[in-house]
This record gives structure tokens, C-alpha cells and sequence, in this order.
């Protein structure tokens, strides 16, 4: 599967921004996000994903 480390680099990057992400008043476990860069990043991961996961039923 070659698009498996692209896959998990892309995790990562979605990782390493919502660490990066600002904390909301009052809470140290909700977050603010950009939703245009979290959107861009999943779609991102959507477009990697091989089809063979894509149509494997749970």
C-alpha cells in the first residue's frame, strides 16, 4: 500500500495542528480551529486514502 506513510503523515500533520491549535476560555480540552486548514487537511487525507480502504465495510 504506497500511499500508507502519505496517510500517516497527513495524521500527523492533523495532529501536530490541533496541538498547536489555542485553547477556549475557560478549557483546557476544547480548542479553536481553522475550519478552512482542518477541512483542507482531511480532504487532503480523503484524496490518499486507497479505495481498497475506502470500500471495506466494518
Amino acid at each position: 500500500m504506497p500511499n500508507a506513510s502519505k496517510i500517516e503523515d497527513i495524521i500527523d500533520e492533523i495532529e501536530a495542528y490541533i496541538d498547536d491549535c489555542k485553547p477556549t476560555a475557560f478549557s483546557t480540552s476544547k480548542i479553536i480551529v481553522n475550519r478552512d486548514e482542518l477541512e483542507s487537511l482531511i480532504q487532503e487525507l480523503r484524496t490518499k486514502t486507497p479505495d481498497e480502504i475506502k470500500n471495506t465495510s466494518v
